[in-house]
């Protein structure tokens, strides 16, 4: 009978010595995973977008052509907030076309007024990104226009260009403000 139970015990103290190890052992492989928080700039022709989503917000690539980057230096009075001032961004972005590369757009597709996502090329006016809720409109840099319910730009991401990936990895998204 003490034979049995030694055994059990025994059993018992292997089991869960081995599912410790393999418990560690995955959590070791799970963190060596890379984030799959990328966007990829294969085959994105310009005046195309890609979306994925990161921290529960969609965000969204586009790639600009060179019309649409010498229009945002240029098509400036009808901006609410055309240098920045009071966008949700990093440094980096605070530029006319608000990003790292004038070609590429990285930002959280969420309307700044109610947080619904915007689509590109919903405009009226030729204009960028349209909110199909309130009906903010904003430019191909995400600043929004005068006179619309959005009170700011749409919020860039912390992201990094890997050229040799050929992606964009988003590294941090912060928590976008919509009207309080």
């Amino acid at each position: 009978m003490t034979d049995k139970r030694t055994s059990l015990a025994r059993r018992n103290v292997l089991r869960l010595a081995i599912g410790a190890a393999v418990a560690g052992s995955a959590g070791r492989v799970l963190a060596a995973t890379p984030k799959s928080d990328a966007l990829s700039l294969n085959h994105l022709d310009t005046g195309k977008t890609r979306t994925i989503h990161v921290d529960g917000y969609p965000i969204l690539l586009l790639r600009r052509d060179a019309g649409m980057i010498s229009a945002l230096k240029q098509q400036t009075a009808n901006l609410a907030d055309p240098d920045s001032q009071h966008s949700q961004q990093p440094a980096y972005a605070k530029n006319p076309w608000r990003s790292r590369d004038p070609e590429f757009l990285v930002m959280v597709n969420h309307c700044t007024f109610d947080g619904c996502p915007t689509a590109f090329g919903g405009c009226p006016s030729s204009c960028g990104f349209a909110c199909p809720c309130c009906g903010s409109q904003y430019d191909a840099a995400g600043r929004v226009q005068k006179f619309q319910p959005a009170p700011r730009n749409l919020a860039i991401p912390y992201y990094r260009i890997d050229r040799k990936q050929q992606s964009v990895i988003i590294e941090r998204v912060e928590k976008v403000r919509t009207v309080e």
